[in-house]
Formats: C-alpha cells, structure tokens, sequence
C-alpha cells in the first residue's frame, strides 16, 4: 500500500478568512484528561484491528502499521513500567532515608555498649564461648552462605 501525501504545499488553502476561523475556533479541554483512555481505548473498543498509526519510508510506502489494539497494549505496558520504576523509586528513597537517621544512631548505640561493657577487651571477655566466630553455634557455614546469597537476590 503506498499512501499519497496530500494536499501539497502549492494547494490552495481551504480558510479563505483567517481572522473569522480565529474568533470562531473553540477548543473544548475537559477537565481530566488521559490520551490513552479518551482516545484510544475509545477507538480500540469500537475497531480494534482498525490502522491508526502507519509507519512510512520515504517513497510513501507502508513500513509498518499498528492497529489501536496494539497501541493500547504498548501504553498500558509503558504504564506498568513507570509504575514499577516509580514504585522501584519509592523504595530506594526510603530506605536511602532510613540508612541516613538509623545507621548513625545504630553505630552509637554500638559505641556506647562497647564502652558499658568495659571496652572492646571487656565486651570479648564477657562474650559466651563462640560469639565472635561466624561459623560457629547453630548457624554454620551453610546457613552464611545462603544467607549471603538470598539477601544478594533479594536487592
């Protein structure tokens, strides 16, 4: 299918009175309005399989052709990936902000605990048997691993 580009610049022009289409031009916005939804979610629902955007090359030939089916399903997949990311988004800010006011009050915590112990020879000295090694108690080696390697999937 080759389309014909119409009218050419050398047509002449349909408005014989600019001044009078001016003051007679209304243009009716809506108070809420959403493209897809008042556009092409109309258009799909009465003629999905309808053309409404044709990609051409520069003889005029068809490239490509996408029905309002299809652009509908473009935005609403577009839509899902904004909302991940913002959703995305969302969670890193907070926990950017929780990092910010917990981690310092997190290291004095520690500092102050150390020092009510006695130091860091007085917290070692009263530590149970096997506190300090990470591969020791009930949680071996295998559970550091797995450990490690679910909260290095989870972020």
């Amino acid at each position: 299918m080759v389309v014909k580009a119409r009218p050419g610049r050398d047509a002449a022009p349909n408005m014989t009175d600019y001044e009078a289409e001016r003051a007679r031009f209304r243009l009716d916005v809506p108070q809420r309005f959403n493209f897809v939804l008042d556009v092409l979610e109309r258009q799909a629902a009465s003629g999905p399989d309808r053309p409404a955007l044709l990609s051409l090359d520069a003889g005029g030939g068809v490239v490509s052709r996408q029905s309002y089916a299809d652009l509908c399903r473009e935005s609403r997949r577009m839509a899902h990936v904004y909302t991940a990311l913002g959703g995305y988004w969302a969670v890193c800010f907070t926990d950017m902000f929780q990092f910010m006011f917990l981690f310092p009050i997190a290291v004095a915590l520690a500092v102050l605990s150390c020092a009510a112990a006695g130091g860091w020879t007085g917290f070692v000295e009263r530590a149970p048997a096997g506190f300090l090694n990470p591969l020791g108690g009930e949680y071996g080696w295998l559970f550091l691993l797995a450990f490690t390697v679910s909260q290095t999937i989870g972020y």
